[in-house]
């Protein structure tokens, strides 16, 4: 586990190195947690559908369900990951955990829950964009984001965080509105 103090980060980091960095953690949690899936559910999201928004970390949930712990019938969870991240020289963790980029060395915050806290039942079908050669690491799809972001805006004391959430929602909406297909939200029966 590295050291490094928060403020030595430089105070804004590409988002070509954001994805990237994102990217290779993606990599790290499918090699150490076979079954799981990482998906985009922030603000880095947005950018990859075209945003101009500005963000700092990589928010990301994961769908663990179909992992098991070595040798038992446990599936992992995301203190299981951040214990193993604690060991990994590739990280520096703390109170928050950052991912440390492979070829520019930048530290990039990554903020990661499981996705049972938040969807309940998670069916990435019909919540993760059904375009994934569109987008370097797999977002929530448009519908799910302006969701999360509703419900976000609403939630939040800090003022400054509530005015991104809904610029944020407002940009969700957009791509909505502009989009061909209707969203898919819900499984329909196969008979």
């Amino acid at each position: 586990m590295s050291s490094l103090p928060i403020q030595a980060r430089p105070p804004l980091t590409p988002p070509p190195i954001l994805i990237d960095a994102t990217r290779q953690f993606t990599a790290w949690v499918k090699q150490n947690a076979q079954g799981a899936e990482v998906i985009l559910c922030g603000g880095l999201a947005f950018v990859q559908y075209g945003s101009g928004r500005v963000t700092q970390d990589a928010d990301l949930c994961m769908d663990l369900s179909r992992t098991r712990r070595h040798g038992t019938q446990v599936p992992f969870d995301t203190n299981a990951l951040k214990d193993m991240a604690s060991r990994d020289p590739r990280f520096i963790v703390g109170p928050k955990i950052f991912w440390i980029h492979q070829l520019s060395g930048t530290p990039v915050q990554v903020d990661f829950v499981d996705t049972r806290l938040f969807w309940q039942p998670f069916d990435i079908r019909y919540m993760v964009d059904a375009n994934p050669a569109a987008h370097a690491v797999p977002s929530l799809n448009p519908p799910m984001l302006l969701v999360g972001k509703m419900k976000s805006a609403l939630e939040r004391a800090a003022m400054e965080r509530k005015i991104n959430d809904i610029a944020d929602f407002d940009y969700a909406l957009t791509l909505l509105q502009t989009s061909k297909q209707p969203p898919k939200l819900f499984a329909t029966s196969q008979t």
